[in-house]
């Protein structure tokens, strides 16, 4: 755990009755105590004198808590503090607060930490040391922000606020300018500021005799009510692990040794760790098909914890929400969760810790109870409510529940993507029909995917982690032929500056633009230039900057897209595992079905959102097509031997990739699709914006095409997919070359 310091800061006077106790537990927590006394009379001064911690400042002056706090942050930054407590004299931390608060902190990226301030639980003791508040009331759940960092923060800025009423008699707990966000931390603070209604009283008369405004608005009067009042016995919780009564099982809920969850681990896996193991009959089932097998498990049970003792390696006792794991980085080869997420209060949060310590190459696997079982919708249609039970779907224990789309989606938040998604058929779900009517309940045109899904009572999941590729070995030349278009153009360099950490060159071809397109391109840095007085086309333009691309990979990228986080990395990875693929497209919102993503994009702001989700989705997976649109197309550099360039009889574009691609083929290369890499694609702006055809020039080149390739007129093109199985060994090598020009690039 990273070292980092706690500073307590208190405001304090006449508070000998509760000050020893609040310096006691704070003294756990903290590494040094800020307070400023404002003319205690009575023992305080002697009692926090008494503390090693404490540093003090006593003062006899006006009533001023903005003043006071503002002094007190001061003071906090000039001892260099990383975190900020603000305590009352009257407030006392429950025990095991220091290992809470030091836990919660330790999960921080101090970089970066996301998280700025907590909130804590206030419970006010009332008329009773041992008795607080429950009610749903200010009393009843009262989360106040109390814990703040400076990590992250403008130090000399930061600021503590009035609260808004009562002048400076009331300050807010953290700086009002604080940057971040707060969450709420199981931390528990005993306030016995109003334990007594003596004291209680005299508060209220203070604040109606200084803050009148606010008193004649009732704002006070909670000090003196006990309207609806609920009280509770205070409590104190065990260092210990406990489990509430809630989740206490039946033994043979641990034993189920899950045949279904151990075929989905791989032979190759070594080291396992198996959350929520019960008495371990799965991890000795895994380690019996191999002895080599390093199996740990974790269990919240201690007595199932004691029984899988016998069968594993080591066993951990806890909750995985809680525990702090010693584990290194990445040493498991397969991590488990068999029934254990909907138990969670945050899967999301458990999900993201458990797998630092899953290798790249590794698996997670999960199971859970699937609730679009039709057993469970037809009874909640049909009845009006879930039935709660023991066990099963709808165990009174669970505290989240799943479909395979919100476990797919829980999964790609945390950049896992799921390589198999199954489940376990219900026996008591028969074979459903496409079209199913039951009393209120009417289910029309189901797919066979849907179907089985109603059919599932629990879903089984194996996902990879998604570890960001490395940089490519080698120079990638981006070639990106511009006709105007300036705004286009400007947003497509502006993404691949962002998003691509590869090494790479731009070569901007430049076809007749106006005055001012041509103007900007001209004095763009680092980025060569070759420039058309007039518009040569698609194809002469791709050649142009193809001839001079210097590049292992050569990318001929459409200026009218928008690329995404490690595009160029994934279609670079994808070239170097498959030695026969020539070729390689992204998936689009704009191209032809094949390539086609199921995304409707409203505006630029949703882009990386949608590549998010595809590539985590897809992370690494590729298709082999028989052709690829020309957007977007990464090349090995030796398709320029062994290829050429694009055929420039089809002006202005259109054809010249389809063309391309089949004369790869033909070759006797492989095209793929990656589909986990995502590029937007606005389509057509070139036509529209130089006023051309577009159909007439779609009609003109489909023709060329046809004439080409010797097909007849009816000749349907959406063949063209399977052409090259049609034409193949018509052509020798020689014949599917085109020659690039050899003009010299203007810069």
């Amino acid at each position: 755990m990273g070292k980092f310091n706690i500073l307590c800061v208190m405001r304090i006077k006449n508070e000998e009755r509760w000050i020893d106790s609040c310096l006691k537990e704070a003294s756990k927590v903290c590494d040094r105590i800020l307070i400023i006394d404002d003319g205690s009379t009575d023992r305080t001064p002697e009692i926090c004198r008494s503390f090693p911690k404490v540093k003090y400042r006593y003062y006899q002056r006006k009533v001023d808590e903005l003043r006071d706090r503002r002094e007190l942050l001061q003071w906090a930054l000039e001892n260099k503090a990383d975190w900020i407590l603000n305590l009352d004299g009257d407030e006392v931390l429950e025990e095991g607060a220091a290992d809470r608060i030091r836990g919660e902190i330790s999960r921080l990226d101090p970089r970066d930490p996301v998280y700025t301030y907590f909130q804590l639980h206030i419970l006010y003791m009332w008329n009773n040391p041992e008795l607080y508040r429950c009610e749903n009331s200010i009393y009843g759940n009262f989360w106040i922000s109390r814990l703040f960092t400076t990590w992250g923060q403008d130090k000399g800025r930061l600021i503590i606020g009035a609260t808004g009423h009562g002048h400076n008699l009331h300050a807010n707990g953290v700086p009002v300018n604080l940057r971040g966000k707060g969450r709420k931390i199981d931390v528990r603070i005993k306030h016995y500021g109003y334990m007594d209604f003596e004291l209680r009283q005299k508060k209220y008369d203070f604040y109606q005799k200084h803050d009148p405004q606010a008193a004649a608005a009732g704002y006070y009067d909670h000090l003196t009510s006990e309207e609806g009042m609920l009280l509770a016995r205070w409590t104190a919780r065990t260092k210990g692990r406990f489990c509430p009564g809630l989740f206490i099982k039946p033994v043979g809920y641990y034993q189920f040794a899950r045949p279904e969850v151990a075929e989905l681990v791989p032979a190759q896996a070594i080291k396992i760790l198996d959350v929520g193991c019960g008495h371990g009959n799965l991890g000795a089932f895994l380690k019996s098909q191999n002895q080599r097998r390093e199996v740990f498990g974790i269990e919240l049970d201690q007595m199932a914890a004691a029984a899988a003792n016998n069968r594993l390696d080591k066993v951990l006792v806890g909750n995985i929400e809680k525990m702090r794991l010693d584990f290194p980085v990445g040493y498991f080869d397969c991590i488990i969760l068999s029934d254990v997420l909907q138990h969670l209060l945050s899967p999301w949060d458990s999900l993201l810790y458990i797998k630092k310590f899953l290798s790249p190459k590794g698996c997670l696997i999960l199971s859970v109870p699937n609730v679009k079982n039709f057993k469970v919708i037809n009874h909640l249609i049909n009845n009006g409510n879930w039935s709660y039970q023991d066990s099963g779907i709808l165990e009174r224990g669970h505290l989240r529940f799943f479909t395979v789309r919100n476990l797919q989606e829980m999964l790609v938040s945390v950049n896992m993507t799921p390589d198999l998604i199954t489940g376990v058929p219900d026996p008591e779900v028969p074979d459903l029909p496409s079209h199913v009517e039951t009393n209120k309940m009417v289910l029309k045109d189901l797919s066979l995917v849907e179907i089985n899904e109603l059919r599932t009572i629990r879903i089984l999941a194996r996902a990879k982690p998604c570890i960001p590729l490395a940089k490519s070995r080698g120079l990638v030349s981006i070639v990106i032929p511009v006709c105007n278009q300036l705004e286009l153009t400007k947003l497509c360099l502006e993404s691949i500056e962002y998003y691509t950490s590869e090494d790479y060159e731009i070569i901007l071809v430049d076809n007749g633009s106006g005055e001012e397109t041509a103007g900007y391109l001209k004095n763009l840095e680092n980025k060569r230039l070759i420039r058309n007085d007039s518009n040569l086309g698609f194809a002469m333009a791709c050649n142009q900057g193809m001839a001079a691309a210097r590049g292992k990979y050569i990318c001929l990228l459409n200026n009218d897209t928008i690329v995404s986080r490690g595009w160029l990395s994934h279609l670079a990875r994808h070239l170097e595992e498959n030695p026969a693929a020539l070729a390689v497209g992204p998936v689009s919102n704009h191209a032809p079905d094949h390539q086609l993503a199921p995304v409707e994009l409203q505006n630029i702001h949703d882009i990386e959102t949608i590549a998010h989700h595809i590539r985590i989705n897809n992370w690494l997976k590729s298709t082999q097509v028989g052709f690829l649109s020309g957007f977007c197309l990464l090349l090995k550099a030796k398709a320029k031997k062994i290829i050429g360039g694009f055929d420039t009889r089809f002006w202005p574009g259109n054809f010249e990739d389809d063309d391309y691609c089949l004369r790869i083929k033909l070759a006797g290369f492989e095209l793929l699709i990656a589909r986990d890499v995502f590029v937007a694609h606005f389509g057509r702006q070139t036509f529209d914006g130089e006023k051309v055809d577009y159909n007439e020039a779609m009609s003109s080149n489909w023709r060329r095409f046809r004439e080409k390739w010797g097909l007849p007129e009816n000749f349907n093109p959406v063949q063209r997919r399977t052409l090259a199985d049609q034409l193949k060994g018509r052509y020798k090598k020689k014949q599917l070359f085109f020659p690039l020009c050899q003009e010299d690039d203007k810069k």
